[in-house]
């Protein structure tokens, strides 16, 4: 067994010509990203913190040795705005963040709606014609 520390999280590959690119995910919510920096460390950054006074937060990123250091470091700073005990950060930053969310779950249900209208999936790829409604 190994000692190392274990992700909560889930981890995978951002795109899949970045073999050293992260992102980190709580359910279907995204969470962080890290990545390898070219001068020898591992770059970790929360990417849940769009409230409305995140200007005021301590900055919400940070460095570490190795890939699993710097996801756990992500990891701790994510657990720590849920708490709102993230430093610099009020509870009405929480609640902000958490209506932006909802807000944008609606707007991406109505883009997809939109998409799916002119004939394209929620990727904006064009749909294949469904066989029954071709003519001959």
């Amino acid at each position: 067994m190994s000692d190392e520390p274990k992700l909560k999280y889930q981890w995978r590959q951002t795109w899949p010509d970045a073999p050293k690119h992260f992102s980190g995910y709580d359910g279907s919510r995204h969470i962080a990203h890290i990545h390898w920096y070219h001068m020898g460390w591992w770059n970790w950054y929360m990417t849940w913190n769009h409230a409305k006074n995140a200007n005021r937060w301590a900055r919400p990123n940070g460095q570490a040795d190795s890939a699993r250091e710097a996801a756990i470091e992500a990891e701790k700073c994510y657990d720590a705005v849920l708490r709102c005990e993230w430093p610099g950060m009020l509870p009405e930053d929480l609640q902000c963040m958490l209506e932006r969310e909802e807000w944008r779950k609606g707007y991406r249900k109505l883009w997809e709606e939109a998409l799916a209208e002119k004939g394209y999936g929620p990727d904006g790829k064009p749909l294949k014609e469904p066989l029954i409604s071709r003519r001959c």
